[in-house]
């Protein structure tokens, strides 16, 4: 029993590691976005990301919020001004 706790301690350990650079990464990449150009220019960074626990759950939500509040919607892989 004491070898299965310690070996899921360190696989979290390890997906607590991926996370948080997943995290990192896409917040950078999110804060970055501040119109059209620059959300499409996102998209290649934001997809390469390596993600670990809820960090794609997470991160997906964050750009859904700035694209919203930017008015931008998503068209065939392409960022458009809603409206």
């Amino acid at each position: 029993m004491r070898e299965n706790i310690e070996a899921e301690t360190k696989i979290y350990s390890n997906e607590k590691e991926i996370y948080s650079e997943a995290i990192e990464a896409g917040r950078s990449i999110v804060a970055g976005i501040t119109d059209v150009e620059s959300a499409n220019a996102s998209t290649e960074a934001f997809t390469a990301i390596k993600h670990a626990l809820t960090s794609e759950r997470e991160l997906k939500s964050m750009l859904k919020a700035k694209l919203s509040e930017l008015n931008l919607k998503c068209k065939g892989g392409v960022y458009h001004a809603a409206g």
